[in-house]
């Protein structure tokens, strides 16, 4: 529509070249050029500037502009969205160890990459429906909802007087529930299927190389501070620091690198591809190095248990058999090899005390004297009143301050026993479904992922008798996704 008046039309003719040439320098030339060079420019002095004279108003801001080129590619890509879940929950406790601001709640980003992954699916108008039908339908999946209902419900434990305590533990249940829906929606092909297991490798991978770093040329400044002021003696082994690198402590740091060194020795037995072969298994050797030096002897017992699950399901092969002949005589050589002046050789070896572990027999003794309150609570006392937790949410509580050191106590204490029989029968169905779509396929390709996938489920499974080994934080984004893709690789293209 035209008009007469001239000032609207030069109004118009100034708004329409302004419209082209922010489209031409933004869009077409993505700030490639002397608008962007003076953006940028201003950007970094002012962000310079804020971090020197107001620190935490500098961090903020920093922090918004790394959150808002986080949130696009998220918005875009639910593979990606996935991946920066990964990397984030594995690295992002360096930052606060970095800035010294150790009260910073590193939840909120793991919240906010979840949010944005879902709200992804639903603005590229992907259609959920379907998939979520198949998901729901599994045994796992009925199960994973039944816990999760468990849990809600335990909202309504009469023991536990405390809504917070309850909110942060359905909290992190929520999380994860989240994850595996999302987790199963991006395993919808062979090729992301790769990508993620890619991610993993890699992301591990430096994670694992700066493990070692530190612990060969000695933790940073920034790190020593972290340890005198929050952790103290719980770090030192042996007058021997135990490396945590970019996880939230040394047991979640050794787990981790466990967990994926079992995963990628099997790819790497089963790889083709020479150059794919030995990156694994140089990856995997600095894995095993940073699981070693973390100091973390669950991890050990994930690496036998992992391997042994693969063991079993191709002993039929003689590659297999002269593999398992190789792990066993190169164990006790370890064990037995009479060399004790080194503290990371002499924690791993203590692994395999068994009864003269004191440790161990301290463990036992606890569990014992706790058994009579399982077996008459059949709800179990409340979430969040074991352990530290205990003694701020639910001051009082018989439990208060009780140190599980056991995913399947903890489990038993604050669900109950109804709680823990859920908990075990979700279990054996993921085991039974890995074992299930093993067997059912002749895909080379396929079986050596789904092997790979199982004996880390099982690895897991296992630590969660000595240490509370599933659902930390860095270790989540690799449990789920991994079930997810046991559930999908056999039916997907």
């Amino acid at each position: 529509m035209t008009t007469n008046n001239p000032v609207l039309r030069r109004k118009q003719r100034v708004s329409g070249r302004l419209s082209k040439w922010l489209s031409r320098k933004f869009i077409d030339e993505k700030l490639n050029n002397w608008v962007g060079w003076i953006l940028f420019g201003l950007l970094a002095v002012s962000l310079g500037y804020l971090m020197a004279a107001q620190m935490t108003v500098g961090a903020s801001i920093l922090g918004i502009v790394i959150g808002i080129c986080l949130v696009i590619p998220v918005f875009a890509s639910s593979g990606v969205g996935l991946a920066f879940i990964f990397i984030y929950n594995l690295y992002i406790y360096v930052v606060p160890r970095l800035t010294g601001l150790y009260d910073l709640k590193v939840g909120i980003g793991y919240d906010a990459l979840l949010i944005c992954t879902l709200l992804g699916f639903v603005l590229r108008r992907e259609g959920m429906g379907k998939g979520s039908a198949e998901l729901f339908r599994t045994p796992v999946m009925i199960w994973t909802t039944v816990l999760y209902l468990w849990t809600a419900l335990e909202i309504a434990n009469p023991l536990a007087h405390s809504f917070q305590g309850w909110y942060i533990s359905f909290r992190v249940a929520t999380e994860s529930f989240l994850l595996f829906i999302i987790s199963y929606h991006v395993m919808k092909s062979q090729r992301r299927i790769n990508q993620y297991l890619a991610v993993l490798f890699w992301a591990s991978f430096f994670c694992a190389l700066y493990g070692c770093i530190t612990q060969w040329h000695g933790i940073f400044p920034f790190e020593r501070a972290y340890i005198g002021r929050l952790k103290g003696g719980s770090v030192y082994y042996a007058g021997q620091v135990r490396i945590f690198s970019t996880a939230s402590g040394p047991t979640g740091f050794g787990m981790d690198m466990a967990g994926a060194a079992v995963m990628f020795i099997i790819l790497g037995l089963n790889e083709k591809r020479k150059r794919l072969k030995w990156a694994y298994f140089f990856g995997v050797l600095i894995m095993i190095l940073g699981s070693t030096y973390s100091g973390t002897r669950t991890s050990n017992i994930m690496l036998i248990a992992g391997l042994g699950i693969y063991i079993l399901l191709n002993f039929d092969k003689k590659q297999t058999r002269m593999f398992a002949g190789a792990m066993v005589l190169l164990l006790l050589i370890v064990i037995k090899l009479p060399y004790y002046s080194n503290p990371t050789l002499n924690r791993f070896r203590s692994t395999f005390e068994g009864k003269h572990d004191e440790s161990y027999l301290v463990r036992e003794v606890n569990r014992k004297r706790i058994q009579p309150y399982i077996y008459t609570h059949p709800m179990g006392g409340g979430l969040g009143t074991t352990n530290a937790q205990g003694l701020v949410y639910n001051p009082g509580h018989p439990l208060a301050d009780f140190q599980t050191d056991d995913g399947y106590l903890k489990t038993a204490l604050e669900i109950g026993s109804i709680g823990l029989l859920i908990t075990c029968i979700l279990y054996f169905c993921i085991l039974r479904m890995g074992v299930r779509e093993y067997f059912r396929t002749d895909k080379p390709r396929n079986r050596a992922v789904l092997a790979a996938c199982l004996a880390c489920l099982f690895s897991f499974m296992l630590a969660d008798l000595a240490q509370e080994g599933i659902n930390e934080i860095t270790n989540v984004a690799i449990y789920y996704p991994v079930i997810a893709i046991m559930l999908r690789i056999n039916y997907v293209t």
